[in-house]
């Protein structure tokens, strides 16, 4: 099977249009004598928030990544003196803002010292009583922006089903996935010579969910991990890797996609035999040397830093800035950029195809909740010049519905493809039989004057967010404009009890069955002809089973294909380039092994133009 990749810029949705610029948190942050819990590295003390929980922000679950620490291991965090007040959320990682959502002229924001971690949990539990399922919630955010403050309705699923949720911070991008040779000159440990710090930082949390949880009435013997976006994309990276073994019991990646990357796009330069990324360590090096002055041009810059041992490499690249090394990264939008993540590197996780060890039953064979949304490319593509035009400058319409609809639809599919429908194929023909698998079709989304959200997003990426964690009342930073509004409240509340309680459920039992109230149509597992379920309100749909299955081969096969619906061999070109093309636009990059076995390959749909061969990933 011919491998496809895809770029993290993908993985989240981008700062668009309105998002909520801040939080609506109302929570007096006055610490709670009631909540204060003894750890082995010292006392914590939270607050009693509006949603009958218990809440701590800003628990260190390792030591800061910084100085002779960044690009190793985490290290476990060290104890404190007096009781820590966890009445705020931590830094961010170091990342580009994104426009509108972080509202803010600095060209960076965060800090190194951000491996921390926030709970929620039932104020109703007391000790004594059974302890209760964990939830741990990975952010979004192509692994290059992001923070667990964005998702402050997560704590609404602590009460509401009786569980407790844990949301954590691991570094991202070019400080939390970085491979050089010099760093395995360097270290004698495999771990810091992984190049997956960022993985590492996840599995570090869910080591210490293990060792501490229990204090805040949480059952380590029951974790469930869950994200969405480049947060289910980490969640494929757990089931895939034998660190992460033991530590959590379910599984529930919402739009993510199952990727890895080589450790030649980590390392290589573009131009390589083995090509590698134009964000790879070594292109990094070449272009800071460069703007240090230290080389005149690109040559000389190779010919200084061929003659530096291990040490002088790391010692020089450990010392820059954050905002140093952030500046070198090419093709940023939105605050995010293409930078290889999940290496490959045989260690924390595997070598070879994914794919393979799903299949081979290589991976931690929990119960799994696979899904995407049905129109998650319109969320990437709202902008796209081709397919939409600007009113006034600034509010973005359709110039042709049924073509938007039609493109935006091969693109969905290929999520759903590659983040549910193969995977879930792969580790069915493994054996394994825990799998569930959804596609959200919720698009009452509401509309403003000019702005037709319906038309341009649909059901598109993160729309779902808000329903998982029961947010009614757009609270959170990350809901796109207001998801509820007066129009469809009553409907939506529906979906909002359906899908709480699903999620609730599958934590508690590993399987969603009816929903924790019993009362919801009973999701069947994953079979051969590609069982799912629809989460959607009454009109038309509501909730039901269908079966269907998408391979990345059906999607270009049909794409390939279509004539009349894309104008001809023009409009196929066209709709290929925006989608799966080096230079697409908050999209697909397709990516295979070689161009003869690769059905995505730019010659199969763009004869008359030149052929261009993406960076293998």
């Amino acid at each position: 099977m011919p491998r496809f990749r895809i770029h993290s810029l993908v993985i989240f949705m981008m700062g668009i249009l309105l998002l909520q610029a801040c939080s609506r948190d109302a929570d007096p942050r006055v610490p709670a004598e009631q909540s204060t819990r003894q750890l082995a590295t010292g006392a914590v003390v939270g607050f009693a928030d509006r949603h009958d929980t218990w809440t701590w922000l800003g628990i260190p679950f390792a030591q800061p990544p910084v100085g002779d620490l960044r690009w190793r291991a985490p290290r476990s965090a060290r104890p404190w003196a007096g009781t820590l007040q966890a009445l705020h959320y931590a830094s961010m990682c170091p990342q580009f803002p994104i426009p509108v959502v972080n509202n803010t002229d600095q060209e960076w924001l965060g800090d190194e010292d951000c491996l921390y971690l926030n709970i929620s949990a039932p104020r109703s539990w007391s000790p004594g009583d059974s302890e209760l399922p964990v939830m741990v919630w990975m952010h979004g955010g192509g692994n290059t922006v992001g923070s667990a403050d964005l998702y402050s309705a997560v704590r609404n699923l602590a009460a509401r089903e009786q569980v407790v949720v844990v949301s954590i911070h691991y570094r991202l991008g070019i400080l939390g996935w970085f491979s050089h040779p010099a760093m395995r000159e360097q270290s004698t440990d495999a771990l810091d010579a992984s190049g997956n710090f960022g993985t590492l930082d996840t599995i570090a949390a869910l080591q210490w969910v293990r060792d501490n949880i229990r204090h805040f009435g949480g059952d380590a013997d029951n974790v469930t991990v869950f994200g969405e976006s480049a947060g289910g994309v980490n969640t494929f990276a757990l089931l895939l890797s034998p660190l992460a073994q033991g530590l959590f019991h379910r599984a529930i990646s919402q739009s993510g996609i199952l990727m890895t990357s080589s450790m030649a796009s980590a390392e290589h330069s573009p131009d390589d035999p083995q090509p590698g990324s134009v964000n790879s360590s070594t292109e990094l090096l070449l272009r800071l040397v460069q703007s240090d002055g230290m080389a005149a041009n690109r040559l000389e810059a190779i010919t200084l830093v061929e003659s530096w041992n291990g040490d002088t490499t790391m010692s020089y690249l450990r010392a820059k800035s954050p905002l140093q090394l952030l500046r070198q990264m090419q093709g940023v939008q939105s605050g995010m950029y293409r930078a290889p993540n999940l290496l490959r590197d045989g260690t924390v996780l595997p070598q070879g195809d994914p794919l393979d060890h799903l299949a081979s039953g290589e991976f931690n064979r929990v119960p799994v909740i696979l899904g995407t949304n049905r129109d998650e490319m319109k969320t990437m593509m709202i902008r796209d010049p081709v397919y939409t035009k600007m009113r006034f400058g600034l509010i973005p319409q359709v110039k042709d519905q049924a073509m938007y609809d039609r493109v935006t639809g091969y693109g969905s599919a290929m999520w759903k493809a590659t983040g549910a429908d193969e995977p879930a194929s792969a580790m069915y023909a493994g054996g394994h039989r825990d799998i569930f698998v959804y596609r959200f079709d919720w698009d009452e989304v509401p509309s403003y004057w000019l702005l037709d959200f319906q038309s341009l997003m649909g059901a598109g990426h993160s729309v779902e967010i808000p329903f998982v964690f029961a947010d009614i009342d757009n609270e959170m930073t990350y809901t796109p404009m207001h998801t509820f509004d007066d129009d469809n409240r009553e409907a939506a509340l529906k979906l909002v009890n359906a899908m709480t309680a699903y999620w609730g459920e599958f934590a508690h039992r590993g399987v969603p069955g009816a929903g924790s109230k019993g009362n919801l149509p009973a999701w069947s597992a994953w079979n051969a002809q590609g069982r799912y379920l629809v989460l959607d309100t009454p009109v038309p749909q509501a909730i039901d089973l269908q079966e269907e299955r998408w391979t990345r081969e059906r999607v270009f096969r049909e794409l390939a294909a279509d004539q009349a619906g894309l104008g001809g061999q023009a409009g196929i070109c066209q709709a290929y380039t925006q989608l799966f093309g080096e230079k697409a636009i908050f999209a697909f990059s397709a990516v295979c092994e070689s161009s003869e076995d690769c059905p995505g390959s730019v010659e199969n749909f763009c004869p008359d133009s030149p052929a261009s061969t993406p960076s293998v990933n």
